[in-house]
């Protein structure tokens, strides 16, 4: 199967999202520019590696040079989740419209996780998405890889099932067929948290880091605690986009007195920051 490559112009955003919607995946041109790519790869490989990575079905670890909540690792990083143009897509596909929200915020999706990895051995297909198998046209889960560097079959460019997010059939998805996903610097690919992907052991020597985000509609539970991860400048500092990005609004209620409803506002993330940082200090 051949797939279509899209620039990153904001008029191409429907036929992304349709594409998304339909075979579970888009690759897009030309999001960020060589510049930023090569500052971020400088400054990533900058970081001492202290993690590998556990394979999502043998619970083994693997060869993987990993990092995580990348967001804490600079102001290029932190942006790069709020891109306008990655923010409209997720906006589109997984907004809540009875969210209600500030005028200056048109998104309620949450992240879940913000890592960077570069592997030697294969990643097993998998899926990420955690609910149960549908055939629904809603994604919960949207996942997006940024290579930082060149990914090809030789050194382990990502693997993925087309439409395997919304086929129930495991005999069908058994027989579909993987198709790599060779993407160059500049590029990224976004799928459905339901499809089938997974990684090409890498034959080379040399790494292969990509950024990947996970961001999820926002009742979602995430999977590592973003304020947690952050120092308190970076906490105090937070627009208000970020608060709402970040799970601030929607975190557990401390106390009955705090009503029942699990969406909250801006006046809401900013006591449950103030809650947050008293008990850490």
């Amino acid at each position: 199967m051949n797939y279509k490559i899209f620039n990153a112009d904001i008029k191409n955003i429907p036929c992304i999202i349709e594409n998304i919607i339909n075979d579970g995946f888009a690759v897009i041109n030309n999001i960020f520019t060589k510049k930023l790519i090569d500052l971020l790869f400088q400054e990533l490989i900058k970081i001492p590696v202290e993690y590998s990575q556990i394979d999502p079905l043998t619970r083994l670890p693997i060869k993987t040079l990993h990092h995580f909540n990348m967001h804490n690792f600079g102001n290029h990083f932190r942006d790069l989740p709020i891109n306008n143009f990655i923010d409209n897509i997720n906006s589109n596909l997984l907004n809540d419209k009875f969210y209600k929200l500030p005028n200056n915020i048109k998104s309620n999706h949450i992240i879940g996780q913000y890592t960077a990895r570069s592997a030697q051995e294969a990643l097993n297909i998998h899926t990420d998405d955690r609910n149960p198998i549908s055939n629904s046209k809603e994604p919960t889960w949207i996942q997006w890889l940024i290579p930082l560097q060149e990914t090809n079959i030789k050194n382990g460019c990502t693997i993925l099932k087309p439409r395997t997010h919304n086929i129930t059939d495991s005999k069908i998805i058994e027989n579909t067929e993987l198709l790599p996903i060779e993407l160059k610097p500049g590029q990224a690919v976004c799928w459905d948290g339901r499809l089938l992907h997974g990684a090409l052991e890498n034959q080379n020597s040399s790494t292969r880091w990509a950024l990947i985000m996970t961001f999820t509609r926002w009742y979602i539970r995430q999977e590592f605690n973003m304020l947690a991860s952050m120092d308190e400048k970076m906490i105090r500092n937070l627009s208000d986009r970020e608060k709402y990005l970040y799970g601030a609004t929607v975190s557990e209620r401390w106390s009955p007195k705090e009503g029942m409803s699990a969406k909250g506002d801006i006046n809401y993330a900013n006591k449950k920051i103030s809650q947050f940082l008293n008990i850490k200090n």
